[in-house]
């Protein structure tokens, strides 16, 4: 019997090597579901799950206001009708929550007058009459700054 010199050792533990590393890779790729094909494309769909804040009956989670007279303030509608908590910046009042509805990690109050998102704090921008002011309890990642 021959016995085995050092390159055959080396080609017989690149082998064993690259087989454990396939074996420990290959577990790790999915294969696509049939039902996902279409016109020889591979179509994957991202899967969210869904993450929805638990409201009590009494809490909303949209405030629409219709400016009535020139010269108000987003603030001043919210604060005549609702209970705000808030903190006060430079740019103006950051909205806390409202009506004991807080933000968090995943959801804020935004702000928007006539279907625009404002740039300014919700003390700052000086409305006229037939402005529409939304505030919405809307999820962080799913926000553009381009509305």
């Amino acid at each position: 019997m021959k016995t085995m010199n050092k390159k055959n050792i080396v080609i017989i533990l690149v082998v064993i090597t690259t087989l454990l590393l396939i074996k420990q890779i290959f577990p790790l790729i999915k294969k696509a579901p049939l039902e996902n094909v279409q016109n020889s494309e591979l179509i994957i769909e991202p899967t969210k799950t869904p993450i929805t804040p638990t409201l009590a009956a009494t809490q909303q989670k949209k405030y629409t206001f219709t400016v009535e007279t020139d010269g108000v303030t987003a603030f001043d509608l919210l604060q005549s009708s609702t209970d705000v908590e808030y903190d006060q910046y430079d740019f103006g009042v950051f909205i806390k929550s409202i009506d004991g509805l807080a933000g968090n990690d995943e959801f804020f109050w935004a702000f928007l007058v006539n279907d625009e998102m404002a740039q300014e704090g919700a003390d700052k921008i000086i409305l006229n009459k037939g402005d529409v002011v939304t505030f919405e309890y809307r999820e962080i990642n799913q926000v553009t700054f381009d509305e």
